[in-house]
């Protein structure tokens, strides 16, 4: 029968691992404070960087000197960042710090866990929401916290009951109107949820939502 023996140096030691920036770590140690870090990861002097954590959702910034617990069921999860800022933002209402003054649609589809299924799009007061593509990324420079949401990539909206799968976004009557293939001259109506109908005029912009019901009617009032 044949032995195998733990060395020495191993013998009775728990070892926790940690990735920084996609490379994995492992130490003895239970607890490290964020210097030792990033100075295990060879990012000196670790006065010029700033470290975060990803807590999926969620990030949060680790001071230098801040202990970080590794004893966890899943590896802790950081980025660096060779700067002495960081910017905030917000996906969904959950806060994000970050270290660079831009993020990449890919990467916050990674760090806020966005699925395929969903888009992610800026939150804009004064101009229509803007969804990114892959290949977009979010000036996070400018003055104030920038506001993302996500949304499924495709809407279901009814027009007569036939159910039609369409972008998220704003939608003129017009747009709605030939898309659904309305009669000409008639009536777009939204079916509100207490039953009753609203115009949509040809140049009144609707943002759609899961589930909505559209019907049209002729010119003279009757439901078509």
């Amino acid at each position: 029968m044949e032995v195998h023996e733990t060395p020495p140096d191993h013998a009775g030691k728990h070892h926790y691992f940690y990735t920084i920036d996609g490379h994995r770590f492992e130490t003895s140690d239970e607890v490290q404070d964020a210097r030792k870090i990033l100075q295990k990861a060879r990012l000196a002097p670790a006065d010029d960087y700033v470290l975060i954590e990803l807590l999926r959702p969620g990030t949060r910034i680790i001071g230098l000197d801040e202990d970080v617990d590794l004893d966890n069921t899943e590896a802790r999860e950081f980025r660096s960042f060779l700067t002495d800022r960081t910017f905030n933002f917000t996906v969904d209402e959950i806060g994000y710090a970050w270290g660079s003054t831009a993020i990449t649609e890919p990467e916050l589809r990674d760090i806020a866990e966005v699925p395929a299924s969903k888009v992610i799009f800026l939150d804009r007061r004064d101009q229509e929401d803007l969804v990114l593509e892959e290949s977009s990324s979010v000036d996070l420079a400018a003055a104030g916290t920038e506001h993302l949401r996500t949304a499924k990539r495709l809407i279901t909206v009814f027009y007569k009951d036939k159910p039609f799968e369409l972008k998220p976004g704003k939608y003129t009557g017009a747009q709605l109107a030939a898309i659904f293939g309305v009669p000409s001259q008639y009536q777009l109506d939204l079916v509100k949820p207490n039953g009753e109908f609203e115009e949509i005029e040809p140049t009144k912009s609707v943002e759609i939502k899961e589930g909505m019901h559209f019907v049209s009617h002729p010119p003279c009032g009757q439901s078509s």
